[in-house]
């Protein structure tokens, strides 16, 4: 499901029953908008694998913008950890 335009408290339903119906992976790409920081906000209290597309013009920016990333997941984990 696409998380593009979706309120923080509709993404932790989503994520929410599909954790709890035993999903543990969620495929992801840094253009889908603000998803990484709204998926970020929900794993403070659940695990998951995440799986991120990245644009591969080289293997330089596959690598920045896998940095990128995962900068934005621990960046809002650490936010919402107060």
């Amino acid at each position: 499901m696409v998380l593009i335009k979706k309120f923080q408290r509709e993404v932790n339903e989503i994520l929410s029953t599909a954790y709890n119906s035993g999903m543990n992976l969620i495929e992801n790409a840094r253009d889908y908008g603000d998803s990484e920081e709204k998926i970020s906000k929900y794993l403070v209290n659940n695990n998951f694998i995440i799986a991120t597309k990245l644009e591969k013009k080289t293997s330089v920016t596959a690598l920045y913008g896998l940095y990128i990333s995962i900068e934005k997941y621990l960046i809002c984990y650490r936010n919402s950890l107060g």
